[in-house]
This record gives C-alpha cells, sequence and structure tokens, in this order.
C-alpha cells in the first residue's frame, strides 16, 4: 500500500506520505510554492495505513483548510481517501489518496507512464472547472464516486463566489451621472453627487456630540449657531 498526497493543479508530482512518518509541506522546491506568506513548515501530514487516514497538522502562521473549513495553528484534522486540504488558506488544493498496487508517476518497464499517471494527468489537467463529463468517468474508476461529488461541489462553490464577484463589479462599475435627490419610503432623503461610484459598503457618522459639539458647552444647542 502506498499513501499520497497529490496537487489538484498538478504544479508537482504527487508526494509519498509513508506509513507512521510526518512529512512536512510549505514553501519550497517540494511543492513549488513561492509565496512568503506560506511558512517553509506549513503543514505536517502523518499517514496511518491501518486506519486508511492521514493527519493533517497546521503548524505556519498563516491558516491552512480542510474540506472548506479553516484549520489554525496547532489545530489538526484527519483526512480519508479522497479527502481535500489546502496548504494555504483556500489554495495549493491537494487529496489523499491510498494505493495498493503501483505509484502514480511510476514508469513500467518499457519506460512509458503507467495508466494511474494518465488519470492523474486528466484529473488535474490544467484546472478542474473545465473536466469534462468523460473524465469525471475516469477520476470515478480511479479514485471513486466520492471524489468526483468532491470535485463538483468545489466546482459549484466557484461559480457561486464568480457570479457573487460579477455583481459586486458591476455596483462598483455604476456612477451618477449628474446630481440627485432620492426620496426612501418617505423616510429618507438621500443626494447623491455626480460621478460618485456605488459601493456595497458605506461608512456613516453621528453629527451631534460626535463630528461637531455646542460651543457654550450646553447638551443642546442655544441657537443655530450654538455650534463647533
Amino acid at each position: 500500500m502506498e499513501c499520497l498526497a497529490i496537487c489538484c493543479q498538478k504544479s508537482h508530482d504527487p508526494i509519498v506520505l509513508p506509513d507512521g512518518e510526518s512529512i512536512l509541506l510549505g514553501r519550497g522546491p517540494l511543492t513549488r510554492i513561492t509565496d512568503k506568506k506560506c511558512s517553509r513548515n506549513q503543514v505536517q501530514l502523518t499517514a496511518n495505513y491501518a486506519r486508511k487516514e492521514v493527519q493533517v497538522t497546521q503548524l505556519g502562521n498563516n491558516s491552512s483548510s480542510v474540506g472548506g473549513k479553516t484549520l489554525n495553528k496547532g489545530g489538526s484534522v484527519c483526512l480519508g481517501p479522497g479527502g481535500t486540504f489546502c496548504i494555504l488558506g483556500d489554495h495549493y488544493r491537494h487529496f489523499i489518496h491510498f494505493n495498493a498496487t503501483t505509484s502514480l508517476g511510476r514508469n513500467d518497464a518499457e519506460g512509458e507512464p503507467s495508466a494511474k499517471k494518465a488519470r492523474y494527468d486528466t484529473l488535474s489537467d490544467s484546472d478542474e472547472d473545465h473536466l469534462t463529463s468523460e473524465d469525471l468517468e475516469d477520476i470515478g474508476r480511479e479514485f471513486g464516486q466520492e471524489m468526483v461529488e468532491k470535485i463538483q461541489k468545489t466546482n459549484k462553490n466557484k461559480d457561486d463566489s464568480n457570479k457573487n464577484a460579477k455583481k459586486e463589479d458591476l455596483i462598483t462599475s455604476r456612477s451618477v451621472l449628474k446630481d440627485s435627490w432620492e426620496d426612501i419610503d418617505q423616510k429618507l432623503i438621500v443626494f447623491t453627487r455626480s460621478g460618485i461610484k456605488a459601493r456595497s459598503k458605506i461608512a456613516g457618522f453621528d453629527l451631534d456630540s460626535t463630528l461637531i459639539t455646542t460651543q457654550s458647552g450646553k447638551v443642546f444647542a442655544a441657537s443655530i449657531t450654538d455650534w463647533r
């Protein structure tokens, strides 16, 4: 049996996780991660072949994530076959694979890549968003239906995030062509200066006793000029 940590973006070769041995992953040549926010010892992976699980422990100062949930420094989670983790935040995603036969990425006697390596290439090609139905069938045969469902769920979350981002961009790009007043439900009158770009967030400030106060020192102004 062999346990592998496989990069979903195919940025490096599968990493072998020996039984009971702790492997440190982070910034460096093994993962080809160059982001300085990622520690050289960002996460620790310890495989347990008998239980078919890998313990992922967060070591770096910046968080990692496991199964879409944030993992902070000192935190530890166990993953079974097909479980996913991201080395830094939601970036550099990998999944766990227990292989009962030959290693992914090894060549056969004639020097040709193994069938499993070919399927790994299919899984990792470019980006998971571009996987075809045939690709998903190959992944299902090799890694199980659970892996297919994980990929489909991840892609759906990405689609939802992209839709929200596009909506945000649309709001930001809007601008008022001329000065205007707006009466909202006869309860609030809003003035908008021409050229103002719309934003999804605003800052509001109280006026009395915050931005201005009375010159007289009284709680309430004595006249319309009693302010500073």
